[in-house]
């Protein structure tokens, strides 16, 4: 059994189908800019010796920070390396007045730009 479309039926088939993409693009756009697709990641970090500033007004406050992880045999944190053995290191951003500490761990997020927000450090 053969189906025969006409050309003004495969024309309209094609417009739906540009239509239907459009809305799934949209929609796909606006779940990004709410962050609904890719939730924050968090890290623990260290920040180096001068720590991440604190905001003024709304220009965010800033720092380097080497990313961390925890060796579960030995309980001891490291740094998280690249694959060539180098610690990773990352800018992080700061929401709030209030600047983090010199070389404490932290923990940071990582939004859905690829962004890292500093959010708490150990008191």
């Amino acid at each position: 059994m053969a189906i025969v479309l006409t050309a003004q039926d495969a024309a309209r088939m094609h417009e739906i189908n540009r239509i239907v993409r459009q809305q799934l693009e949209s929609k796909l756009q606006e779940l990004r800019l709410r962050g609904s697709l890719i939730p924050p990641r968090p890290y623990l970090a260290k920040t180096d010796g001068t720590g991440i500033t604190a905001a003024s007004g709304t220009t965010a406050g800033k720092g380097t920070v080497t990313l961390q992880k925890v060796d579960t045999d030995t309980d001891l944190m490291a740094s998280r390396t690249d694959a060539s053995g180098n610690a990773i290191t990352k800018t992080a951003y700061n929401f709030v007045e209030t600047a983090s500490g010199t070389s404490t761990y932290v923990f940071v997020v990582q939004d859905v730009d690829g962004v890292f927000w500093y959010v708490a450090e150990a008191c």
